[in-house]
């Protein structure tokens, strides 16, 4: 393996292992009520939301999305990107 392919690896490793403790971090302070002016969860749901984004969209278009108490195109999202990061790395 060349040098330029792992270093490409080993940057979508780090990359896609932020983006879920990332994520992981919004949950937390979510569950303990903080709030989204809070600087730390300002920055979790802007790094996350990219990604997330494109599955609500879905949701919103099948009417899926109403009335749910649970982040499912959140969890369903991050389900995705960590079968990709075992899967693939």
């Amino acid at each position: 393996m060349n040098d330029f392919a792992l270093f490409f690896c080993q940057s979508v490793d780090i990359f896609l292992q932020a983006i879920i403790w990332l994520y992981l971090v919004r949950c937390v302070l979510n569950l303990l009520g903080a709030d989204e002016e809070m600087p730390l969860m300002f920055f979790a749901v802007a790094m996350t939301e990219v990604f997330i984004l494109p599955m609500r969209i879905i949701f919103d278009k099948l009417g899926w999305s109403d009335n749910m108490m649970i982040d499912i195109p959140g969890m369903l999202t991050m389900f995705t990107l960590s079968t990709v990061y075992m899967v693939f790395l």
